[in-house]
């Protein structure tokens, strides 16, 4: 064989060899994401066109020759087609159904006008075997048809590089090199057949089927290691930069995609190398974030930026391919923090009593509840100022009030974190105090009511000293199955005979006291 159509043979075989593997592992990977299918088919076409044509380059006589040819043609005027839907598919367009029908009529009829060429040559007006060469080399003359199938062809390629050229000016940087390598495969054959067709070849050989082999390495590098149809960005690149919702786009593989610039926000640790990377090594050293984004289950993350807290809402939402797959997943961190911030002064409202800002009575119960429901032993202590209504006389209700915060105060500087002070209403407050034993309770009383008497609150320079009254109750005098609602009522029984001992005292329960209200 001629040492230099050997070499033609050759790179032809490995061009459609590529082809072949890039459809299998296209067919196997990518088959369901935006213009796979399309990927797959004109692979597969440019392969059975490739290998047709390595059969051609071997032929030893014109009639082996333009069998080749017409077997070629059974593949060739579709892969223009699918590149061209593969590009609009690819960036998120669809065309109608008459522009579908005239995509796959032409080559139809361009086969047919091929395969019936000896009845009325209007597609090759002459076939025959050049003689300046020296290997046999079909010399064919190009019919009307030939012009038209020719139009078509360029026409196509012409028009998947305009889509992709109107989406580069569109997308984001990071994205572009996807598209220059779609350009780039689509080109390079096209540019090959342009040699070709002015009669610029070598030995008028079509290096067009040739060149695949390097086209489809453009492909290759675009499908394999930028991951090109695994989700289409683009498709969503133009409104994705601009919402304000922080956005984060994996691949089933937990991959991260693709993340908008409020996501940074939210989490700085995010940048340009992050793409491409398994999101558990994106945020190793952060846990709390992992945890939010591994457990795909609808909750909240806080975040610190420039000493402010921020709340977001973390929703999950699949993303799905035409035919229902998932391809994907967008996970959105909602920024809430006004929602978070309304609800907390709304409860604060609903459960703070707005003059002493101590609990109230309901929220109070509704606290203290929870350590009965679980079983718990408490101690109640219930307390008031002494002969308060003396004091609003005399210094009236706006001192009075005075009073009263700064009783509040001073008991919060003697209660630990876990004890719940409220009050109960008027000058009449109530403290719970979770594990305490009646004496542990007596000491802490007794330390309130001292700090409570050797303290007073200064009003137009006149010092007002005031006194309290504590009455105690301890679930160890209830059986096991109590309410929280029997231990205040022990309480107020026990306040009542402090009062009546005189006042500014102690007194605790017991079930002799149940004889004296």
């Amino acid at each position: 064989m001629n040492q230099e159509l050997y070499v033609y043979v050759v790179a032809t075989v490995l061009g459609g060899i590529l082809s072949l593997l890039l459809c299998i592992y296209a067919f196997v990977n990518i088959k369901n994401s935006p213009g796979g299918k399309y990927y797959i088919l004109a692979t597969f076409m440019a392969s059975f066109f490739t290998f047709s044509y390595a059969q051609e380059l071997l032929s030893s006589n014109l009639e082996q020759i333009m069998f080749w040819v017409k077997m070629e043609y059974l593949a060739l005027p579709f892969i223009p087609v699918f590149i061209f839907l593969m590009c609009l598919d690819f960036v998120g367009k669809r065309p109608n159904r008459l522009v579908i029908a005239f995509l796959y009529g032409l080559p139809l009829l361009t086969i047919t006008m091929q395969l019936t060429n000896d009845f009325h040559h209007l597609y090759y007006t002459s076939t025959s075997l050049r003689s300046d060469t020296a290997y046999p080399v079909a010399q064919l003359e190009g019919g009307p048809w030939f012009l038209v199938h020719s139009i078509f062809l360029y026409g196509l390629v012409a028009a998947s590089i305009i889509v992709l050229l109107m989406e580069f000016k569109t997308i984001s940087s990071k994205f572009r090199i996807q598209l220059v390598l779609l350009m780039i495969g689509v080109l390079v054959p096209i540019i090959a057949s342009v040699f070709y067709i002015m009669g610029l070849s070598p030995n008028g050989i079509d290096i067009g089927p040739v060149s695949m082999c390097v086209s489809f390495i453009f492909h290759g590098i675009a499908l394999l290691s930028f991951k090109m149809f695994d989700i289409a960005p683009i498709a969503r690149d133009r409104v994705f930069e601009s919402i304000t919702e922080g956005v984060l786009v994996l691949n089933m593989k937990d991959v991260l995609i693709d993340y908008n610039p409020s996501m940074q926000q939210v989490l700085p640790a995010l940048n340009p190398s992050c793409i491409g990377k398994p999101i558990k090594d994106v945020f190793r050293g952060q846990p709390d974030v992992l945890n939010v984004i591994t457990k795909e289950i609808e909750s909240d993350y806080q975040s610190t930026q420039n000493s402010q807290t921020f709340y977001h809402e973390v929703k999950f939402q699949p993303v799905l391919n035409k035919k229902h797959v998932q391809i994907g997943k967008i996970i959105t961190f909602m920024n809430v923090t006004n929602r978070v911030l309304l609800e907390a002064k709304l409860k604060e409202m609903a459960s703070i009593d707005g003059l002493t800002n101590i609990y109230n009575r309901s929220f109070f119960i509704q606290e203290s509840e929870e350590y009965v429901n679980r079983g718990s032993s408490v101690s109640i202590l219930m307390f008031d100022i002494d002969h308060f209504k003396r004091v609003n006389d005399t210094y009236g209700h706006a001192n009075g009030d005075k009073v009263l915060c700064h009783v509040v105060d001073v008991v919060k500087r003697t209660i630990d974190e876990k004890t719940i002070f409220g009050r109960f209403g008027g000058e009449e407050f109530l403290i719970c105090i979770p594990e305490a034993s009646l004496e542990g309770a007596l000491i802490t009383a007794n330390k309130i009511r001292f700090n409570i008497e050797s303290s007073y609150i200064k009003v137009n320079n006149q010092p007002i000293f005031v006194t309290s009254s504590f009455g105690i109750a301890t679930s160890s005098y209830l059986k096991e199955s109590y309410s929280l609602q029997e231990l205040i009522q022990q309480a107020d029984q026990a306040l009542y005979l402090a009062k009546a001992n005189g006042r500014n005292c102690v007194v605790p329960y017991t079930p002799l006291l149940n004889n004296v209200h």
